[in-house]
C-alpha cells in the first residue's frame, strides 16, 4: 500500500498555532514560584525546575525551607527529568514563537508514546513526524532539546483521549493537530505550576550545583 509522504513547514505549523484560540494565553513567559529550599546537607545546593499539580505546588509553598528540604530528599521532584527539562526549554524560550516550538514538540513526542492506547491513525503518526522534523530543525542552536534517552516529555497529556478525535482519519492536517496541541498546553497551564527550587541560604558560586530535578 502507497502512503502519501507529509511535508511540512516550520511556517505552516507556527500559522497554525497563531490561529489557535489558545495561541494569545501561551505567548508570554511561564510564571514560576522560587521556593526557598535548605537541604540536610550544607554542602549540597540545589537549583531546579519542577511542574507540579496546583494542590501539590500550594502544598510545597507552605513549607518552611527546611521541611521542602526533607521533602525533596525523600520524595523527590513532582515531574520527571525529562518532564522538567520541557519546562525549563519552555522557560529558556526567548520568543512566543520559540515557546511554540516547545509546546508543540514536546506534545508530539509524548503523543507517540501514546499512539496506540489513544487509537491515533496512521495518517496522525505519518504527520507528527514531519511536524517534529520541521520543529527540531527551528529550534536548532536556538534551546538546547532533549536527550536520545528522554522517556517522558509533559507530566501528562491533560485532555481525555476523546478530543484527539479527527474527522478525516486518513489525512490528518498540519492544523488539526496544532489545535489539539495548543488545547493541551493551555489545560496544563491550568492545571499545574511552575516552581524553581533555589537553595537556602545562598552560597558561593564555586559550591554551586545545578541539580536535576525528578525521577
Amino acid at each position: 500500500m502507497y502512503w502519501e509522504r507529509v511535508e511540512t513547514t516550520w511556517e505552516e505549523i507556527y500559522a497554525a498555532w497563531t490561529a489557535a484560540p489558545e495561541a494569545e494565553l501561551l505567548a508570554g513567559p511561564i510564571p514560576v514560584s522560587n521556593l526557598k529550599i535548605r537541604h540536610p546537607n550544607p554542602e549540597t545546593v540545589i537549583f531546579g525546575y519542577d511542574w507540579c499539580p496546583n494542590s501539590t505546588a500550594d502544598m510545597l509553598k507552605n513549607m518552611t525551607p527546611e521541611e521542602l528540604g526533607m521533602h525533596l530528599l525523600w520524595c523527590g521532584g513532582t515531574s520527571g527529568k525529562s518532564a522538567n527539562h520541557t519546562l525549563n526549554m519552555l522557560i529558556d524560550a526567548q520568543t512566543p514563537e520559540e515557546r511554540a516550538a516547545v509546546w508543540i514538540l514536546s506534545f508530539l513526542k509524548e503523543t507517540d508514546r501514546y499512539a496506540v492506547a489513544y487509537d491515533l491513525c496512521g495518517s496522525w503518526v505519518r504527520t507528527g513526524m514531519a511536524m517534529e522534523s520541521s520543529i527540531t530543525c527551528f529550534l536548532n542552536d536556538k534551546i538546547e532539546i532533549w536527550s536520545n534517552y528522554a522517556k517522558q516529555f509533559l507530566p501528562e497529556l491533560a485532555l481525555p483521549r476523546k478530543d484527539f478525535s479527527i474527522k478525516n482519519r486518513n489525512k490528518v492536517l498540519v492544523s488539526e493537530i496544532v489545535h489539539i496541541a495548543a488545547q493541551n498546553a493551555a489545560r496544563m497551564m491550568a492545571e499545574y505550576q511552575a516552581v524553581a527550587y533555589i537553595s537556602h541560604p545562598q552560597v558561593e558560586r564555586d559550591r554551586y550545583w545545578n541539580a536535576r530535578i525528578g525521577a
